[in-house]
Formats: structure tokens, sequence, C-alpha cells
């Protein structure tokens, strides 16, 4: 009977999934929240990643752009 219960608990089972990589950031900001801390925003990043995204919505654009002159707007 107790073998039976564990043998139907087995069937519900998945297997582990891998965990995702901690960077030291994400590091020490868990400790920070586990201590009641909150790390100051260090905007670590932001100007950079805002210009790569403008960057890249320049692209879109100009292959737009270059499409629709060639193959004409519809």
């Amino acid at each position: 009977m107790k073998h039976q219960k564990l043998i139907d608990g087995v069937k519900y089972l998945k297997p582990p999934t891998q965990r995702p990589k901690t960077s030291a950031r994400t590091a020490q900001r868990l400790i920070a929240h586990s201590m009641g801390l909150k790390l100051p925003a260090s905007g670590f990043g932001s100007k950079e990643l805002r210009d790569q995204e403008a960057a890249r919505k320049n692209r879109i654009v100009s292959r737009q752009k270059q499409r629709d002159d060639a193959w004409g707007a519809d």
C-alpha cells in the first residue's frame, strides 16, 4: 500500500532544470536584500543599453527604407 503511493507520486516528478548563472551583481543584490538593505541604483550600462537600442532601431528603419526603395511601398 505504501509502495503504491510512492510509485504513484513518482509519475508526477519532472526532471531537474538547469539553474541560471548568478552574476556578482545579482549575488550582491540577493545578499543585501536578505540583510534588509537596498543597494543604490548604479545605472550600470543604462546609457550603453539605450545607445545600443537606438542603434538597433535605426538599423531596422534603415533596412525597411532600403527595402521599400528597392521594391516600392505597398
